[in-house]
């Protein structure tokens, strides 16, 4: 392998490394600050995958996640970010409609 194939494999590898960090520093910073529902937010870009844009903007509670996804940012090279939802600033019945999809 050549020096500069294997510099951007270890700066994408790093880069990957990076984001698994991240995910799991803001899973832990919800679960430990009492959130237990959030909204999965996607770049809403080109790049979205299919399933990711589907989902966007839908709510799933903190210990289940998407049932094959789990969490924004898990699934391998994911940007999507997790909004947390909190209790009190709105109705959460509303966010749980059919139309919504029915999640959680």
């Amino acid at each position: 392998m050549s020096k500069g194939k294997a510099k951007k494999r270890k700066k994408r590898t790093l880069k990957r490394f990076g984001q698994f960090i991240k995910t799991k520093l803001r899973q832990t910073l919800h679960r430990a600050t009492g959130v237990t529902h959030f909204r999965w937010m996607t770049r809403q870009d080109s790049r979205v995958r299919p399933l990711h844009a589907q989902i966007h903007g839908k709510v799933f509670t903190m210990a289940a996640g998407h049932p094959t996804e789990g969490y924004p940012g898990q699934p391998f090279g994911c940007r999507c970010v997790a909004k947390p939802v909190k209790r009190g600033f709105f109705s959460f019945a509303s966010l749980f409609s059919e139309d919504e999809g029915g999640q959680v």
